[in-house]
């Protein structure tokens, strides 16, 4: 709850959250047809979902393959990239641009 209103995204729906863990839920790394299994298990499409994660490949690259919106926090900003989000409070002024996620 906490961290939702703190980023401006109290109006998301809890029960819409889930976590999912490659290795253990699936026995895959986070590829794109892991991203898709998931997409599958939720009944929505690619484009209805949106990710965040630290690893540039595993939670911006793959998810983006798959057709997710993805969106990499790069806290400590190892990486430079120009698509980067510094933090979680960045994130929903990224999903207010987007025109594919509907909060």
């Amino acid at each position: 709850d906490g961290l939702l209103q703190l980023a401006g995204l109290s109006n998301i729906r809890k029960d819409s959250l889930r976590v999912f863990s490659s290795i253990s839920d699936y026995g895959l790394l986070k590829t794109p047809p892991f991203y898709l299994k998931v997409c599958q298990e939720l009944g929505i499409q690619p484009e209805e979902m949106a990710h965040v994660g630290d690893n540039l490949v595993f939670d911006y690259l793959n998810p983006g393959a798959a057709g997710i919106r993805a969106f990499y926090l790069d806290r400590i900003q190892n990486n430079r990239h120009p698509q980067a989000l510094k933090s979680l409070l960045e994130l929903k002024n990224n999903l207010d641009k987007s025109a594919i996620i509907k909060l």
